[in-house]
């Protein structure tokens, strides 16, 4: 990999590291969970994003918001109606 030449630029789609199988893994559960927690469109949302992050959003994603997004939906506890 060629070093980015200007290092307080922001990173080019190239030049991002992959993310780890933990990080993807644990994107994919936030996408799974997101729809318990939020059913409806708002959830399908969250979990198409989560999960396109998890695929190659992480070229894109250079504040972290969606690892972020991830850890706030997985700390959000199942409503007691949406248990069946």
């Amino acid at each position: 990999m060629i070093p980015n030449p200007h290092p307080a630029a922001p990173r080019l789609r190239g030049d991002a590291p992959e993310s780890s199988a933990h990080e993807r893994s644990r994107v994919r559960a936030a996408a799974l969970h997101a729809r318990r927690v939020h059913p409806g469109p708002v959830g399908e949302l969250l979990q198409r994003e989560l999960d396109a992050y998890a695929d190659f959003g992480y070229r894109f994603d250079t504040d972290r918001l969606v690892p972020r997004l991830a850890e706030e939906v997985l700390a959000t506890p199942v409503p007691l109606h949406a248990v069946s």
